[in-house]
């Protein structure tokens, strides 16, 4: 079902760390090499929750977005974007530079 880490969405209930997750959302996902971090409470099947710290879950599943031909990233903006429809947002800036 996720080919890649670039295929995955990973979800997190911070548990006691909500504020250093919401800070660092964004370098989470880079540093996972995941197409998407969301804070929340996973649900379903292929929850794991933390023993050493209760509240931490983590789930994974397939990003619900198109796929960017140039990073391979999955994200809400590819095939909304004028003049770039199989960019991310990210991609298409760079492209255009």
């Amino acid at each position: 079902m996720i080919g890649s880490g670039q295929d995955a969405l990973v979800t997190i209930a911070p548990g006691p760390f909500a504020d250093l997750l919401e800070t660092h959302a964004g370098e989470i996902r880079d540093a996972l090499i995941v197409s998407g971090v969301a804070l929340g409470d996973p649900a379903g099947p292929g929850v794991y929750e933390s023993v050493a710290f209760p509240g931490l879950k983590v789930a994974v599943e397939k990003a619900p977005w198109g796929k960017c031909e140039r990073c391979w990233n999955h994200a809400p903006e590819v095939g909304t974007l004028d003049g770039s429809q199989e960019l991310c947002r990210r991609c298409a800036a760079a492209v255009r530079k």
